[in-house]
């Protein structure tokens, strides 16, 4: 019971005068023994990596850790929910020989070997194909621990899932290059009918003019060409020429049939809705 006194006296003293602990003199020591410390490191460092463990599981993440020769030793609930193998059945296997799509099989192992040379961090994006056959573009971050001797020991992988991010991205970029079209066509006519309302310019001198702006309203201006046919004469844009990639409408009045407007592409271009147009 003293000694506990002494103690806590001594503690008293020491914090009235803002030192620090010092271990005083006396017959006791309350000090641990190298014996116990040793315990309690352990166990701290248990605990840190029960909590590291924990974080790695419930994380929105993928995390994969591979051993020092590829094969996966964890593999959190966020993977198995994404490819739908469980960690038991993925354990030992290398993730190329399992989920990678087959085609970046190579890509991904020549990876790995970057990663086993010491290149880190590594960003990459590649394909897993989950159980059900469905695919997802997966962004990962890679590094590596090495051990004292700098022998690699462990990679370590973390990516996201872009698979959703990249359609609405795309389905984004497609919206912007048909509202892009839309505008041109606007103009396009908006130019027409300003053009209509100069009443002092002859018919000819009007569809010269059509003619001209017809083509920077198309996808690929700097390919196209146009014509206008009215009764047999013809009206023809800049550096004209025929090719096989064409399209028309045709010019009717009074249900007559008086001419048409043409369409060309210089080159071949990508099949769209009306063919390359």
């Amino acid at each position: 019971m003293y000694q506990q006194l002494l103690a806590r006296t001594r503690d008293a003293i020491l914090a009235s005068c803002g030192w620090n602990f010092i271990e005083m003199s006396s017959n006791t020591t309350d000090s641990p023994s190298p014996a116990d410390r040793s315990r309690q490191k352990v166990g701290q460092i248990a605990k840190e990596r029960d909590i590291l463990h924990a974080v790695a599981e419930v994380a929105g993440a993928l995390i994969m850790v591979l051993s020092n020769n590829g094969e996966i030793v964890f593999f959190n609930r966020a993977c198995e929910t994404l490819t739908g193998y469980t960690a038991q059945e993925v354990k030992g296997r290398r993730p190329w020989t399992l989920l990678v799509c087959p085609e970046q099989v190579a890509e991904v192992e020549a990876v790995f070997a970057g990663l086993k040379a010491g290149s880190l961090p590594v960003k990459k994006e590649h394909c897993w194909q989950a159980r059900d056959g469905s695919l997802h573009l997966i962004s990962w971050t890679n590094t590596a621990m090495f051990d004292k001797t700098g022998k690699l020991e462990y990679i370590i992988a973390a990516g996201l899932d872009t698979t959703e991010q990249q359609v609405i991205e795309k389905a984004l970029r497609r919206r912007s290059r048909e509202l892009a079209e839309r505008v041109k066509e606007l103009n396009c006519l908006y130019e027409i009918s300003r053009l209509r309302e100069q009443q002092e310019l002859l018919m000819p001198e009007v569809l010269q003019q059509v003619v001209e702006i017809i083509p920077p309203s198309w996808t690929y201006p700097q390919i196209a060409r146009a014509r206008i046919i009215l009764r047999g004469k013809a009206f023809i844009s800049k550096d004209f020429k025929e090719s096989r990639w064409s399209m028309n409408s045709l010019l009717k009045a009074c249900g007559e049939q008086v001419g048409m407007v043409e369409v060309f592409y210089l080159e071949q271009r990508p099949k769209k809705d009306e063919g390359p147009f």
